[in-house]
């Protein structure tokens, strides 16, 4: 019976790191970039405060959870179809990207296509239990511009979450969540240094944790400002 309670105990903690999961940092970096690349050799400091959250109804609740959060990231221009971003957000989670642009990198071009590879996580220990997880998404970002000046990002994309829980003597559990989804950002620049982008996203979960009981469906959003300076 102890060690049933433990075995239960490290699945609870795995759905805590689920829901911690879904509320750290910058889940949706891409959305602070384009599909267009910053050119080489270039820098970008991005500070982006926004919110997440989740539908409780992935946690056999109801309702949603929704928390301010701050992500603080650097981008650098490697070549001139290819950037390089890390980004570090709530709970210490920690996030790489590589941006590839396929078309539209040119100045004048109105339409820009690019995938932005993604890859994050967190770890959280609390004596001799231990959880965290790592995300990963494969964003298709394609670009609209009216100038510029401005352009509209679209981002539609995959994610996966490979949660992972144990305890000392007990062992480990993990399980991989599904989802997909798409963002939306609208990028303004203002003189040579300083563009803004307020962004937003949507991303559907397709197989909730089971917790007893029956979940059919959850739905994570994001959303902020990125406040972009480049050198």
């Amino acid at each position: 019976m102890f060690t049933s309670k433990i075995a239960a105990h490290v699945k609870l903690t795995a759905i805590a790191s689920l829901a911690v999961g879904f509320l750290t940092g910058c889940p949706s970096m891409p959305m602070m970039t384009t599909a267009k690349t910053i050119g080489d050799a270039k820098n970008e400091l991005t500070i982006a405060p926004g919110v997440v959250g989740f539908s409780a109804s992935a946690f056999g609740g109801s309702g949603t959870l929704t928390l301010p959060d701050v992500g603080l990231g650097y981008r650098r221009g490697i070549g001139d179809s290819f950037d390089l971003g890390v980004t570090v957000g709530g709970f210490g989670h920690l996030q790489l990207d590589g941006k590839v642009n396929f078309l539209g990198n040119a100045k004048g071009d109105k339409f820009a296509l690019a995938i932005d590879p993604t890859v994050g996580g967190v770890f959280i220990g609390a004596g001799n239990v231990g959880a965290g997880y790592v995300d990963f998404a494969v964003p298709v970002l394609m670009d609209l511009a009216v100038n510029d000046s401005v352009r509209f990002t679209i981002g539609p994309r995959y994610r996966g979450y490979l949660l992972f829980a144990g305890a000392s003597g007990v062992g480990s559990e993990s399980h991989l969540s599904h989802m997909v989804g798409t963002g939306l950002g609208a990028e303004f620049v203002v003189g040579d240094t300083l563009a803004l982008q307020p962004w937003g996203t949507v991303d559907y979960l397709l197989n909730p944790v089971a917790t007893g009981t029956e979940s059919t469906s959850a739905i994570l959003f994001t959303g902020g400002l990125a406040i972009k300076l480049r050198f």
